[in-house]
């Protein structure tokens, strides 16, 4: 068995690594975006073109309303939801299979 006093520094230092070690968790969360991206995609599978250009709209209105949307990444992805004149399973795939970089 270790000596009393390597127990006490093993712990000490668990104790401070338990403190110091705080959780990281996203400042932003992106998830609903990726739903809707998902339910464009199945609107499109179905042929629900209409249902397809609605959620693409949604999209566009929630992506402009986050933080970093203007950042070049953000730029990137933002050109990948815009004006295609159409919305087929072609273009909803091009439009969603770029660097997102979130």
């Amino acid at each position: 068995m270790a000596k009393t006093y390597l127990s006490r520094i093993l712990w000490v230092l668990s104790v401070l690594l338990l403190f110091w070690g705080t959780p990281v968790s996203a400042a932003e969360s992106y998830s609903e975006l990726f739903i809707k991206i998902t339910d464009a995609t199945t609107a499109v599978k179905d042929g629900d073109q209409a249902k397809a250009k609605e959620l693409v709209e949604e999209l566009q209105a929630d992506f402009a309303s986050k933080t970093n949307h203007d950042s070049e990444a953000g730029k990137k992805s933002e050109s990948g939801l815009g004006n295609r004149g159409g919305s087929d399973r072609e273009q909803v795939d091009s439009g969603f299979s770029g660097d997102f970089g979130l």
